[in-house]
C-alpha cells in the first residue's frame, strides 16, 4: 500500500550492476531509461530526504537451500530455507525466507492482471475506484477470478499473487482494514483498456527527469503461440494524463505500473512482492519468455529481495510490487478443483493485533492481483524450465 509520498530517491547502486547471471552473459545492468548517471554511480540523496533511511543495515538474508515444491505443466514453486543454526551440520527447524513462483511462458503459462472496479465508477481515470479482496477466501481473488474471468480458460488457473500499489481513501489508520475500495496508485491497463489513470502523481525519479516507475505488461493470452511478458521502463515525469498513460502502455493488452527494483531506502526491511523476467537464452534484445514472481516470508530490504531474483533465478529485469502486509498469494492445483496446495500471507505485528481484536482473521485486502495460468498440455522437459 502506498500514500502520497511525493519525491522518493533512490537509496544504493542501480538495480543489476555488475551482476554475473551465470549464464554465459556479460555482467549485466537494467534497463533504467535514459539517465545521466554513469554505470555504478549512485545518485545524490537531497537534503530533505537523507535522513529518512535507518541508519544500520539490515542482517543479511540467508537462503541455505531451495525446495521445489511443486511442478506443473510450465509453472514451478521454489520455497527459500534458512537453515541457521545449524545442530551438528543438520537443519532440524528451517524457516521459511521466500518463495518464488517460475512462470514458462514458452512452455505455455500464462499471467493476468486482475481488478474489478467498484459499481458506478467511471472508467480510466485518477480516481476509478476497484474491490478490494484478500487472496483467499470465498470471497477472495482466487474465488473471483475462477468465477469471472474466462480466458485464459479457467481450469488452468493456478496462483494469484498481490498486485501493485494502491491509495487509501479514507481514514489512513485503518486503510489497511477495509474491505471496500481503493484507488490504484499508479496506471492499470485490462483487456486492452486503461482502468486507471493511477492516483499518486508525486514524482519518483532514480536520476534527474527519469521516472522511477516500471511497466509489467503482458500480450493478449487469448493468441495463438507462447504469450509474451515486458519489464520496462514508464518515462511520465510524474504525469498520469491520458495521453501519457495510453502512450505508454499501447504495447501491452494487460499492464500494472510498479516501482525500479532499488527504489527506497535499501536499510529498510518489510515483507516484499517482486516480480522479474528474463530471455532463456540470456540475450538483452530477446524475448522475455521466462516470469518469476517473489513473495518473501521474512522482512528484508528491497536490495535483498531483487538480489534473490537476479543472482538465484537469473531475473534480467524486475520490479518491486506492493509489499508489507499487502504480501501475499494463494495458489491451488488444478483450479482448486483437486488439492489444495499452499498459501503465503505476511503482514506485520501491527496487522495481526488488530485483525486478532477486530475479529478479521484474514489477510489485507488488496485491490489487484496477478494471476497465473499454468499450460494445458504435458509438461515439457525439467531442462526448458
Amino acid at each position: 500500500m502506498r500514500t502520497k509520498l511525493g519525491t522518493v530517491v533512490l537509496a544504493g547502486v542501480l538495480a543489476g550492476c555488475g551482476v554475473d547471471t551465470n549464464d554465459g552473459v556479460a555482467p549485466i545492468m537494467e534497463a533504467t531509461g535514459e539517465s545521466s548517471l554513469e554505470v555504478g554511480e549512485e545518485p545524490e540523496l537531497p537534503a530533505d530526504t537523507a535522513g529518512q533511511c535507518p541508519t544500520e543495515g539490515p542482517p543479511p538474508v540467508d537462503i541455505d537451500y531451495w525446495e521445489l515444491v511443486h511442478i506443473g505443466n510450465a509453472v514451478t514453486v521454489w520455497k527459500g530455507w534458512d537453515c541457521s543454526p545449524l545442530v551438528d551440520n543438520h537443519c532440524f527447524l528451517p524457516s521459511l525466507v521466500a518463495t518464488v513462483q517460475h512462470v514458462n511462458f514458452g512452455a505455455g503459462a500464462k499471467m493476468r492482471v486482475i481488478s474489478e472496479m467498484a459499481t458506478g465508477q467511471p472508467v480510466g481515470t485518477n480516481a476509478t475506484e476497484f474491490t478490494k479482496r484478500p487472496a483467499k477466501g470465498p470471497a477472495g481473488w482466487y474465488t473471483w477470478t475462477r468465477d469471472h474471468v474466462t480466458t485464459p480458460p479457467r481450469e488452468q488457473l493456478f496462483s494469484v499473487t498481490n498486485g501493485s500499489y494502491f491509495m487509501c481513501n479514507h481514514n489512513e489508520a485503518t486503510c489497511h482494514l477495509s474491505p471496500f475500495y481503493s484507488a490504484m496508485s499508479f496506471p492499470q491497463k485490462k483487456w486492452n483498456t486503461i482502468t486507471s489513470l493511477g492516483a499518486d502523481t508525486g514524482t519518483y525519479e532514480i536520476a534527474k527527469n527519469t521516472s522511477a516507475k516500471r511497466v509489467f505488461g503482458l500480450s493478449n493470452p487469448g493468441y495463438p503461440g507462447p504469450q509474451v511478458p515486458s519489464i520496462v521502463p514508464y518515462n511520465d515525469a510524474g504525469l498520469s494524463n491520458a495521453a501519457t498513460v495510453t502512450t505508454a502502455l499501447a504495447p501491452f493488452f494487460d499492464a500494472t505500473v510498479g516501482l525500479h527494483p532499488v527504489y527506497g531506502c535499501e536499510t529498510s526491511v518489510e515483507y516484499r512482492t517482486f516480480i522479474g523476467t528474463r530471455n532463456s537464452a540470456g540475450r538483452w534484445n530477446g524475448v522475455q519468455d521466462r516470469g518469476y514472481l517473489l513473495t518473501s516470508a521474512k522482512p528484508m530490504t528491497i536490495v535483498q529481495a531483487r538480489d534473490i531474483l537476479v543472482d538465484e533465478f537469473k531475473a534480467m529485469y524486475t520490479m518491486q510490487l506492493d509489499s508489507g502486509g499487502s504480501t501475499q498469494f494463494y495458489a491451488c492445483e488444478g483450479g482448486c478443483l483437486g488439492s489444495e496446495v499452499y498459501e503465503d500471507s505476511f503482514d506485520t505485528i501491527d496487522w495481526w493485533w488488530a485483525a486478532l481484536t477486530q475479529g478479521l482473521i484474514t489477510s489485507r485486502p488488496i485491490p489487484e492481483v496477478l494471476a497465473v495460468y499454468d499450460a494445458p498440455y504435458p509438461a515439457v522437459d525439467a531442462a526448458e524450465r
